[in-house]
């Protein structure tokens, strides 16, 4: 969908005959075209910041992703063992401080296992994990909607600067008669 607006914003940038990265800018005295340079800088605008989002939604997966990989593991280490059972395995300590190192570089409080700790300590953080990746799924599914917005702007702003170009041009034509 932006590569379609990208094309629509060459048009009205070539038809209104601006040049964005030097003088004169504004350099036609039709309010068309001054109204069609307005809605393609608004466009452009909302386009970058819906690129950002997108990027914000890859790096989210990324983090949902590695707290999915976090409970399997968990999981796979208390595997038919009973709540009160201690899980005495060698991979539990160096786990911990993998899944805590993310945890905290990534903004979320850590979780208190140490030593030989309880197949019910261990259902507690997974839970715990559960939830932050429901937090993290939460927030894709608004930058989601406020991505289909601005993209909605886009598609807006681009169309209102196609028409006023062509009310330009209709104007220049109706003059030149």
């Amino acid at each position: 969908m932006i590569d379609g607006i990208n094309n629509q914003n060459s048009q009205v940038d070539a038809a209104s005959g601006s040049n964005r990265f030097g003088p004169g800018v504004f350099n036609t005295t039709s309010i068309e075209l001054v109204f069609a340079q307005l809605q393609m800088e608004l466009s452009k605008d909302n386009k970058e910041l819906a690129r950002e989002k997108i990027n914000q939604i890859k790096a989210d997966q990324e983090v949902q992703k590695q707290f999915t990989d976090y409970v399997v593991q968990l999981r796979n280490l208390i595997n038919g063992k009973k709540d009160d059972d201690e899980v005495k395995d060698s991979k539990v300590a160096g786990l911990v401080i993998q899944m805590n190192t993310f945890l905290s570089q990534n903004g979320f409080d850590t979780l208190s296992l140490s030593g030989c700790p309880k197949v019910k300590d261990i259902n507690l953080a997974i839970q715990s994990l559960q939830n932050m990746q429901e937090t993290v799924g939460s927030s894709v599914q608004q930058e989601m909607l406020l991505i289909q917005d601005m993209m909605s702007k886009v598609s807006s702003y681009s169309q209102g600067a196609a028409s006023a170009v062509n009310k330009a041009g209709d104007t220049l034509t109706a003059i030149l008669r």
